[in-house]
């Protein structure tokens, strides 16, 4: 059976904002039908045990050790049956009465010429994060690597897009909130597990430019 949407969340060791980002998924997405698939990479802190007796309708892959972000999000891509299918950070949260899901599926549909999209991701101090970059690897690793950067590259990205008040083209996003279509993800190939952390989504990003895909 086909729903709209599948949730992929990678944990490791991160029992309480796992649990608070899947309670801020379950309260706020009413409107579509969608699954969530967790990924745990060999955690020690019962977030296992956690996953199974607060959210027991939780797909769940168990995995005995830390396999990296891309390996493990390939681990539940084959096993999703939505129409679209989402990378969710497990420290992200929806905000209260936003049905954040809800309508940004509404508006995929509404526009069926978007193959992969991203919102505007603000931190819980207001700040609105970098969600996009250019598709060139090496700023994305110097991104990932060198937090004191990060500021500079944030103002150079909000500059452009931050303030967006209408959807806005960009030539990769960041992991922690992407939808792609199903087809797509399924034409354009999983992630190379070559990343174990850090560059994968660039990396994938290009590869579906590459095809056609926006």
């Amino acid at each position: 059976i086909m729903v709209d949407l599948s949730v992929v969340i990678i944990n490791w060791n991160q029992k309480e904002l796992l649990g608070e980002c899947l309670s801020s998924i379950m309260r706020e997405t009413t409107e579509i039908s969608y699954e969530i698939w967790v990924v745990d990479n060999g955690s020690r802190d019962g977030s296992v045990a956690s996953i199974r007796e607060k959210f027991p309708s939780v797909h769940l892959i168990e995995n005995a050790e830390n396999l990296g972000f891309g390996r493990a999000n390939n681990l539940a891509f084959p096993k999703t049956r939505g129409d679209y299918v989402l990378l969710f950070n497990n420290d992200a949260r929806l905000p209260l009465n936003s049905h954040a899901f809800d309508r940004i599926v509404e508006y995929l549909r509404a526009h069926p010429e978007i193959d992969i999209a991203g919102p505007k991701i603000m931190s819980p101090d207001g700040v609105v994060d970098t969600t996009c970059c250019p598709i060139n690897l090496a700023t994305q690793f110097l991104w990932e690597i060198a937090p004191p950067l990060k500021p500079f590259y944030r103002l150079w990205w909000n500059g452009r897009f931050g303030r967006a008040t209408t959807p806005q083209k960009t030539e990769g996003l960041m992991g922690a909130c992407i939808f792609i279509k199903k087809s797509v993800l399924e034409d354009v190939g999983y992630f190379d597990e070559q990343y174990f952390l850090y560059a994968e989504e660039t990396d994938w990003c290009k590869r579906a430019h590459q095809k056609g895909y926006a």
